[in-house]
């Protein structure tokens, strides 16, 4: 499962730092950071997104040139409001069996627990003290794992917009979420071949 975009790793890093200094520019403090990082047979893409009311969004993607794409191997997209409240969406490996012993049905527990797409919701630890019976298993990344589907940047950007940042409608207009959703299609129609 792997999501795909521009020809190579740099074009890819000029149009998000295109949407950040442009389209994001009304939402967005000037000094967010985007590192690119050789890992092995990739890059691992960082980025640091602090917006005008103090919220943060950090992002890490590892990414390779596969033939003529850039494809999407992992992400973590974690996104901090100043009250404390975060969500992160996640794509990482298949987690390893235990043991060669282990039975189809505790692997797919396995998986159910933690699947390969998956959002975590929860507050800071230390801030779940101001809630009364806020619930344990939703404090940092203890809590449970809800699968998704896979997700990208933009799809992120568009969620905080539009539930962050709603007077900033003509922002949302100007991501033009036509190309994630090309790319989605592109990439469900990939994975059932």
């Amino acid at each position: 499962m792997t999501l795909t975009w521009e020809t190579n790793i740099g074009i890819y890093c000029s149009r998000i730092r295109g949407r950040l200094f442009t389209i994001l520019n009304p939402i967005v403090q000037p000094g967010s950071t985007i590192a690119r990082v050789p890992v092995c047979g990739g890059t691992l893409l960082n980025l640091d997104i602090v917006f005008r009311d103090g919220s943060m969004l950090k992002v890490g993607e590892t990414l390779v040139k596969d033939r003529d794409r850039v494809t999407l191997l992992k992400y973590t997209y974690e996104y901090r409001r100043p009250s404390g409240f975060f969500f992160s969406y996640d794509m990482e490996r298949e987690p390893e069996s235990t043991s060669k012993a282990e039975s189809e049905t505790q692997r797919r527990a396995t998986q159910l627990k933690k699947p390969l797409c998956h959002l975590h919701v929860g507050a800071e630890k230390g801030i779940e003290d101001l809630l009364e019976d806020f619930p344990a298993e939703l404090r940092e990344h203890d809590g449970p794992h809800y699968e998704t589907y896979p997700v990208c940047l933009d799809y992120i950007l568009a969620v905080i917009i539009v539930n962050y940042f709603p007077e900033q409608r003509d922002v949302f207009e100007r991501l033009n979420l036509a190309d994630f959703v090309a790319r989605q299609v592109e990439s469900e129609h990939m994975g059932s071949n």
